[in-house]
């Protein structure tokens, strides 16, 4: 029984860690999407228009940022 349970506790521990690595790759995604979002913005600046579309990109970006780092913290707790 006690066997059964570590094997258990050990798949439950490797899911986590893949769940983890995953967040990890998003939130490398996410913050290279950023980056580029804020150059773009900067460069655009006579084009308001286009500016306005990256500006809402670079909102979703955030909050998109922001849940996958509350999820990191969520799975490490």
């Amino acid at each position: 029984a006690k066997l059964s349970r570590l094997c258990e506790q050990d798949k439950v521990v490797r899911t986590q860690e893949e769940k983890l690595q995953q967040l990890h790759r998003e939130k490398h995604t996410l913050e290279t999407a950023l980056l580029s979002a804020s150059q773009e913005i900067e460069m655009s600046s006579e084009n308001p228009a286009a500016v306005q579309s990256v500006i809402q990109q670079r909102d979703v970006l955030q909050s998109g940022l922001l849940s996958t780092c509350r999820e990191v913290s969520r799975v490490n707790a």
